[in-house]
Protein backbone atom coordinates (compact mmCIF):
# COMPACT_ATOMS: atom_id res chain seq x y z
CA UNK A 1 0.00 0.00 0.00
CA UNK A 2 1.46 3.26 -1.02
CA UNK A 3 0.32 6.41 1.22
CA UNK A 4 1.19 9.75 -0.58
CA UNK A 5 1.76 12.44 2.05
CA UNK A 6 0.08 15.44 1.42
CA UNK A 7 1.07 18.89 1.18
CA UNK A 8 -1.17 21.11 3.22
CA UNK A 9 0.19 24.10 1.03
CA UNK A 10 -0.16 22.89 -2.54
CA UNK A 11 -2.53 24.39 -4.22
CA UNK A 12 -5.35 21.45 -4.31
CA UNK A 13 -5.57 21.85 -0.35
CA UNK A 14 -5.92 26.09 -0.38
CA UNK A 15 -8.37 27.87 0.45
CA UNK A 16 -8.60 31.63 -0.78
CA UNK A 17 -9.63 34.12 0.57
CA UNK A 18 -10.04 37.74 -0.62
CA UNK A 19 -10.91 40.82 1.34
CA UNK A 20 -11.94 44.02 -0.33
CA UNK A 21 -12.21 47.51 1.42
CA UNK A 22 -13.84 50.71 -0.06
CA UNK A 23 -13.10 53.71 1.11
CA UNK A 24 -15.55 56.75 0.14
CA UNK A 25 -14.35 60.27 0.87
CA UNK A 26 -15.32 63.08 -0.07
CA UNK A 27 -15.31 67.12 1.38
CA UNK A 28 -17.53 69.36 1.90
CA UNK A 29 -20.43 69.77 4.07
CA UNK A 30 -23.12 67.02 1.88
CA UNK A 31 -22.22 62.97 0.54
CA UNK A 32 -22.09 62.84 -3.38
CA UNK A 33 -25.99 62.61 -5.22
CA UNK A 34 -25.65 59.01 -4.82
CA UNK A 35 -24.65 58.43 -1.90
CA UNK A 36 -27.10 60.52 -0.42
CA UNK A 37 -29.80 58.90 -2.42
CA UNK A 38 -28.43 55.72 -0.53
CA UNK A 39 -28.96 57.41 2.84
CA UNK A 40 -32.67 58.88 2.17
CA UNK A 41 -33.58 54.69 0.54
CA UNK A 42 -32.38 53.22 4.01
CA UNK A 43 -33.84 56.60 6.26
CA UNK A 44 -36.80 58.56 4.11
CA UNK A 45 -36.67 62.15 4.90
CA UNK A 46 -32.89 62.13 5.79
CA UNK A 47 -31.32 63.88 2.84
CA UNK A 48 -33.59 66.68 3.85
CA UNK A 49 -32.57 67.14 7.38
CA UNK A 50 -28.72 66.61 6.06
CA UNK A 51 -29.37 69.87 3.97
CA UNK A 52 -31.01 71.87 6.60
CA UNK A 53 -28.19 70.83 8.80
CA UNK A 54 -25.75 72.38 6.38
CA UNK A 55 -27.41 75.23 5.37
CA UNK A 56 -27.53 76.49 8.75
CA UNK A 57 -24.09 75.31 9.55
CA UNK A 58 -23.13 77.67 6.90
CA UNK A 59 -25.54 80.68 7.99
CA UNK A 60 -23.57 79.89 11.40
CA UNK A 61 -19.78 80.02 9.63
CA UNK A 62 -21.03 83.68 7.89
CA UNK A 63 -21.82 84.99 10.60
CA UNK A 64 -19.15 84.13 12.96
CA UNK A 65 -16.81 85.50 9.97
CA UNK A 66 -18.49 89.06 9.72
CA UNK A 67 -17.97 89.26 13.76
CA UNK A 68 -14.82 88.16 13.63
CA UNK A 69 -14.21 90.81 10.67
CA UNK A 70 -16.21 93.47 12.45
CA UNK A 71 -13.90 92.97 16.05
CA UNK A 72 -10.40 93.25 14.11
CA UNK A 73 -11.84 96.42 12.50
CA UNK A 74 -12.87 98.14 15.96
CA UNK A 75 -9.39 96.98 17.77
CA UNK A 76 -7.75 98.26 14.89
CA UNK A 77 -9.54 101.37 14.92
CA UNK A 78 -8.93 101.73 18.55
CA UNK A 79 -5.39 100.98 18.34
CA UNK A 80 -5.32 103.33 15.69
CA UNK A 81 -6.85 106.50 17.55
CA UNK A 82 -4.83 105.53 21.21
CA UNK A 83 -1.75 105.93 18.73
CA UNK A 84 -2.69 109.17 17.27
CA UNK A 85 -3.52 110.38 20.73
CA UNK A 86 -0.69 109.16 22.32
CA UNK A 87 1.53 110.80 19.54
CA UNK A 88 -0.84 113.95 19.85
CA UNK A 89 -0.01 114.30 24.13
CA UNK A 90 3.79 113.80 23.15
CA UNK A 91 4.38 115.95 20.66
CA UNK A 92 2.16 118.79 23.07
CA UNK A 93 4.48 117.98 26.33
CA UNK A 94 7.48 117.53 23.81
CA UNK A 95 6.65 121.27 22.66
CA UNK A 96 5.86 122.44 26.56
CA UNK A 97 9.16 120.97 27.25
CA UNK A 98 10.95 122.76 24.74
CA UNK A 99 9.43 126.36 25.31
CA UNK A 100 9.97 125.96 28.95
CA UNK A 101 13.46 125.43 28.18
CA UNK A 102 13.65 127.93 25.86
CA UNK A 103 12.51 130.66 28.42
CA UNK A 104 14.59 129.36 31.13
CA UNK A 105 17.66 129.91 28.51
CA UNK A 106 16.21 133.14 27.82
CA UNK A 107 16.15 134.17 31.45
CA UNK A 108 19.74 133.50 32.37
CA UNK A 109 20.83 135.11 29.21
CA UNK A 110 19.29 138.45 30.73
CA UNK A 111 20.91 137.78 34.44
CA UNK A 112 23.82 136.95 32.03
CA UNK A 113 24.59 133.72 32.28
CA UNK A 114 25.01 132.83 28.52
CA UNK A 115 26.74 129.48 29.63
CA UNK A 116 24.09 128.42 31.61
CA UNK A 117 21.90 129.13 28.92
CA UNK A 118 23.02 127.05 26.48
CA UNK A 119 23.53 124.26 28.57
CA UNK A 120 20.35 124.47 29.44
CA UNK A 121 18.70 124.68 25.83
CA UNK A 122 21.68 121.28 24.91
CA UNK A 123 20.48 119.70 27.84
CA UNK A 124 16.52 119.68 26.77
CA UNK A 125 17.40 119.42 23.23
CA UNK A 126 18.88 116.10 23.98
CA UNK A 127 16.42 115.01 26.29
CA UNK A 128 13.55 115.61 23.68
CA UNK A 129 15.59 113.66 20.88
CA UNK A 130 16.10 110.80 23.96
CA UNK A 131 12.34 110.63 23.82
CA UNK A 132 12.01 110.19 20.33
CA UNK A 133 14.13 107.99 19.76
CA UNK A 134 12.75 105.95 22.66
CA UNK A 135 9.25 106.02 21.35
CA UNK A 136 10.20 105.24 18.12
CA UNK A 137 12.70 102.15 18.98
CA UNK A 138 9.45 100.91 21.17
CA UNK A 139 7.64 101.12 18.04
CA UNK A 140 9.50 98.97 16.13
Amino acid sequence: MNKEKTNPTSPTNQTLAQLTSTTLHYSGPLPPASELANYERILPGISDRLVTLAENNNAHSITLQKEQVKASIEFQNSALNKSFINKIIGQFAGLIIALSAFYFAYKLIEINMPGLAIASIIAAISALIGCYMYGHRKQS
